[in-house]
């Protein structure tokens, strides 16, 4: 008898597991139906990304209604960065909606929104580490520091992953150096940029790899 109410009591418990919410099914199913359009209108930047974004936008367009390929090159070498044809014509194809070869505010303020959205880094983001540090940047600079980008890192992260944020661009070294802040350029920033992704990329298969081996299944097989 004992036995029977504590198999009863211990599928009561892996029911409860996994009941069902038919609400957030619901709105799961809603959200999978949405369009990818529908998904960004829903995303809102600050006033402060949206302003830094527009001012990007007007250097590489020469504050016109859109830039291509050469305006890309031509401030590339403000930053003093040297990339290949190919390398260019793949930031722009990631961006280019229209297949024109030409990349207006609305397009480039889509690849900024996706790429925010992004947590798992499926998402092209060439074009976007280049906006990314000039948004960084202060105007009619082409270096980082610290201070300049204080304002831009906190809205994006907010106050809890500030810090973090800080240090994962910066490193966790000092920021003044001989009483003056240490600068950071574009190839410096894309060389952390590349390292915390692969690095990323590493902690997320070793945790995939630890929840397999984990499952319970793998433990029943292994005499666990």
């Amino acid at each position: 008898m004992l036995k029977a109410k504590e198999e009863k009591a211990k599928m009561e418990r892996q029911k409860a597991k996994f009941t069902i919410d038919p609400e957030a099914i619901k709105q799961r199913k809603v959200d999978q139906e949405k369009s990818i359009e529908e998904k960004l209108a829903e995303v809102e930047i600050t006033k402060t990304e949206e302003k830094e974004l527009t001012r990007v936008f007007n250097l590489l367009s020469n504050d016109s209604k859109s830039f291509d390929l050469g305006d890309i090159e031509r401030v590339l070498k403000l930053l003093d960065m040297k990339l290949s044809k190919q390398e260019m014509h793949l930031m722009v194809w990631e961006v280019d909606e229209k297949l024109d070869k030409k990349i207006r505010y609305s397009e480039l303020l889509n690849m900024y929104k996706k790429c925010i959205m992004d947590k798992v880094g499926l998402e092209p983001k060439s074009l976007f580490h280049m906006i990314q540090f000039l948004m960084y940047c202060k105007a009619g600079l082409y270096t980082i520091t610290v201070e300049h980008s204080l304002e831009l890192i906190y809205v994006r992260t907010g106050k809890e992953h500030f810090e973090q944020e800080i240090e994962a661009i910066f490193g966790p070294e000092d920021k003044i150096i001989d009483g003056k802040e240490k600068e950071m350029d574009f190839k410096e920033y894309l060389d952390k940029i590349n390292k915390r992704v692969i690095q990323y990329r590493k902690d997320r298969a070793k945790e995939k790899q630890d929840k397999y081996k984990n499952s319970p299944m793998i433990k029943k097989e292994g005499g666990v």
